[in-house]
Protein backbone atom coordinates (compact mmCIF):
# COMPACT_ATOMS: atom_id res chain seq x y z
CA UNK A 1 0.00 0.00 0.00
CA UNK A 2 1.42 3.38 -0.99
CA UNK A 3 1.74 6.33 1.35
CA UNK A 4 -1.05 8.13 -0.55
CA UNK A 5 -3.31 5.12 0.00
CA UNK A 6 -2.44 5.07 3.73
CA UNK A 7 -3.20 8.77 4.07
CA UNK A 8 -6.46 8.39 2.14
CA UNK A 9 -7.53 5.63 4.56
CA UNK A 10 -6.51 7.73 7.58
CA UNK A 11 -8.56 10.63 6.24
CA UNK A 12 -11.46 8.26 5.58
CA UNK A 13 -11.57 9.35 1.93
CA UNK A 14 -13.02 6.66 -0.34
CA UNK A 15 -12.58 8.39 -3.68
CA UNK A 16 -9.63 9.67 -5.68
CA UNK A 17 -11.06 13.13 -6.45
CA UNK A 18 -8.89 14.85 -3.82
CA UNK A 19 -5.67 12.90 -4.43
CA UNK A 20 -3.93 16.00 -5.82
CA UNK A 21 -4.72 17.92 -2.61
CA UNK A 22 -3.70 15.00 -0.41
CA UNK A 23 -0.44 14.51 -2.34
CA UNK A 24 0.26 18.21 -1.86
CA UNK A 25 -0.04 17.79 1.91
CA UNK A 26 2.21 14.72 1.79
CA UNK A 27 4.82 16.71 -0.16
CA UNK A 28 4.54 19.60 2.32
CA UNK A 29 5.14 17.25 5.25
CA UNK A 30 8.28 15.83 3.62
CA UNK A 31 9.53 19.33 2.75
CA UNK A 32 8.95 20.51 6.32
CA UNK A 33 10.78 17.55 7.82
CA UNK A 34 13.69 18.14 5.45
CA UNK A 35 13.68 21.84 6.40
CA UNK A 36 14.06 21.10 10.12
CA UNK A 37 16.90 18.63 9.60
CA UNK A 38 15.50 15.13 9.27
CA UNK A 39 18.00 13.04 7.30
CA UNK A 40 17.17 12.52 3.64
CA UNK A 41 17.71 8.78 4.01
CA UNK A 42 14.74 8.67 6.40
CA UNK A 43 12.57 10.65 4.00
CA UNK A 44 12.45 8.17 1.13
CA UNK A 45 8.81 8.44 -0.01
CA UNK A 46 8.84 4.87 -1.33
CA UNK A 47 9.77 3.33 2.04
CA UNK A 48 9.77 5.97 4.78
CA UNK A 49 10.73 5.23 8.34
CA UNK A 50 7.59 4.26 10.35
CA UNK A 51 7.87 7.42 12.42
CA UNK A 52 8.09 9.51 9.24
CA UNK A 53 5.03 7.71 7.88
CA UNK A 54 3.14 8.50 11.09
CA UNK A 55 4.25 12.15 10.96
CA UNK A 56 3.02 12.47 7.37
CA UNK A 57 -0.37 11.01 8.30
CA UNK A 58 -0.68 13.39 11.28
CA UNK A 59 0.27 16.38 9.10
CA UNK A 60 -2.34 15.43 6.51
CA UNK A 61 -5.03 14.81 9.12
CA UNK A 62 -4.29 18.21 10.62
CA UNK A 63 -4.33 20.03 7.29
CA UNK A 64 -7.06 18.32 5.26
CA UNK A 65 -10.53 19.79 4.98
CA UNK A 66 -12.17 23.13 5.60
CA UNK A 67 -14.00 22.35 8.84
CA UNK A 68 -11.41 20.44 10.82
CA UNK A 69 -12.06 20.92 14.53
CA UNK A 70 -9.36 18.36 15.39
CA UNK A 71 -6.74 19.84 13.06
CA UNK A 72 -4.74 21.54 15.79
CA UNK A 73 -4.50 18.32 17.80
CA UNK A 74 -3.18 16.39 14.78
CA UNK A 75 -0.66 19.12 13.92
CA UNK A 76 0.59 19.02 17.53
CA UNK A 77 1.02 15.24 17.15
CA UNK A 78 2.94 15.87 13.92
CA UNK A 79 5.25 18.36 15.65
CA UNK A 80 5.84 15.98 18.57
CA UNK A 81 6.69 13.14 16.19
CA UNK A 82 9.09 15.31 14.17
CA UNK A 83 10.76 16.49 17.38
CA UNK A 84 11.16 12.87 18.49
CA UNK A 85 12.65 12.02 15.09
CA UNK A 86 15.08 14.94 15.29
CA UNK A 87 16.30 13.72 18.67
CA UNK A 88 16.40 10.01 17.82
CA UNK A 89 19.33 7.80 16.95
CA UNK A 90 17.76 7.36 13.50
CA UNK A 91 18.59 10.99 12.72
CA UNK A 92 22.25 10.82 13.76
CA UNK A 93 24.61 11.78 10.97
CA UNK A 94 26.24 8.49 10.17
CA UNK A 95 27.63 9.47 6.81
CA UNK A 96 29.11 12.58 5.26
CA UNK A 97 26.48 12.82 2.52
CA UNK A 98 23.65 13.57 4.97
CA UNK A 99 25.86 15.78 7.11
CA UNK A 100 26.96 18.03 4.27
CA UNK A 101 23.44 18.42 2.92
CA UNK A 102 22.29 19.78 6.30
CA UNK A 103 25.21 22.07 7.15
CA UNK A 104 25.24 25.61 5.81
CA UNK A 105 28.14 26.56 3.60
CA UNK A 106 30.49 29.00 5.37
CA UNK A 107 31.72 31.67 2.99
CA UNK A 108 34.03 33.27 5.57
CA UNK A 109 36.08 30.20 6.43
CA UNK A 110 39.70 30.73 5.46
CA UNK A 111 40.73 27.19 6.37
CA UNK A 112 42.37 27.98 9.72
CA UNK A 113 39.49 26.46 11.71
CA UNK A 114 38.28 29.60 13.46
CA UNK A 115 35.67 30.63 10.83
CA UNK A 116 36.75 34.26 11.08
CA UNK A 117 37.96 34.70 7.57
CA UNK A 118 41.26 36.21 8.75
CA UNK A 119 44.61 34.96 9.91
CA UNK A 120 45.55 33.90 13.42
CA UNK A 121 48.49 36.30 13.71
CA UNK A 122 46.86 38.35 16.45
CA UNK A 123 48.59 41.56 17.46
CA UNK A 124 47.43 45.07 18.19
CA UNK A 125 44.21 45.99 16.44
CA UNK A 126 44.45 49.67 17.21
CA UNK A 127 42.45 51.67 19.66
CA UNK A 128 45.06 51.51 22.41
CA UNK A 129 47.31 54.29 23.80
CA UNK A 130 50.58 52.61 22.82
CA UNK A 131 52.82 54.53 20.37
Amino acid sequence: MSLLDDVRVALRVTHEMTDVEIQGYIDMAFADMSRVGIRQSLLDPESPNPMVRHAVVMFCKGSYGFDNSEGERFLMAYNMTVTALMNSKFNECADDEDTESRLPKDKTNDGDGDDTGGDDAGGDTGGGDTP
